[in-house]
Parts: structure tokens; sequence; C-alpha cells
């Protein structure tokens, strides 16, 4: 119920997508993350992109990342080629993150989702964060 009333609240003021990333070898795994957005983070369909496993995601968005585009991801690689043009966030799980390679801003995803969402619209309102070097 947390995640939802994040989701509602996120997308109250911000146009939020999902851009993921799937297995190319599985019948599954699109429909199963679709599912799962459904159950806990319902967004539209045509918010929802999804890249083949392994392909940039900065490549899936139409018109390119804009210097306002914010990705959550736990995957540095797509953080740095994401940085690039817009801001990351890094998705702290438990297993990654050990290299501190990613020093931008960061949510672990074991808080309560008014956290992340609340990191997440701090980053959005504060530009600087990046530039500062702000290591988690």
């Amino acid at each position: 119920q947390s995640l939802l009333n994040a989701a509602i609240r996120l997308q109250q003021d911000y146009d939020v997508f999902i851009l993921g990333a799937v297995l190319k070898d599985s019948l599954f795994a699109f429909d199963e993350k679709n599912a799962w957005l459904d159950k806990h983070f319902p967004i539209t369909k045509d918010h929802r992109i999804f890249v083949n496993e392994g392909q940039p995601k900065n490549e899936g968005l139409p018109g390119g990342i804009m210097a306002n585009d914010i990705l959550v991801d736990d995957y540095s690689v797509n953080l740095f080629q994401w940085a690039q043009y817009g801001r990351g966030i890094k998705a702290l799980n438990g297993i990654n993150g050990t290299k501190g390679t990613w020093r931008g801003p960061a949510v672990r995803t074991d808080w309560p989702a008014e956290l992340i969402a609340a990191t997440i619209i701090t980053t959005a309102k504060n530009e600087n964060l990046l530039q500062e070097g702000v290591t988690y």
C-alpha cells in the first residue's frame, strides 16, 4: 500500500515513466514485469518502456534524455550512461553498490516507499546534487 501511495504522489507532480530491461530469451519477463507494475505501481501502459537486456536504457527513450530526466537504477553502468544527459539515482539493494563507483544520490530499496519518493522529489528539485559529488 505504501508503494501505491508513493506512486500516486510522484505522478501528481511529475511525468513518471517506467524504463526497464527484459531478458531477450524469457517468454515471461515482459508479462511478469507488467503484472507487478499493475499491482504495485499502477502507471499507464503508455508510460512503460522496456529495452532488451544489455541495451543502453537511453536508447529506449523516444526523443532522447532531457536534462531534467531522472533514472533510478541499481546498475551503475546504466546510471553513468544516463548521467551524460540527465540525472541518476542509485537503487541500493543490499548486493550492489559495494565498489563505490557511483557518487551521486542513492536510495535503499528497503526504505519505506514514501522515503524513496521523497528522495526522488528532492533530487528532481535540486539540480546541483550530482555536481556536488554526494556519496552514499
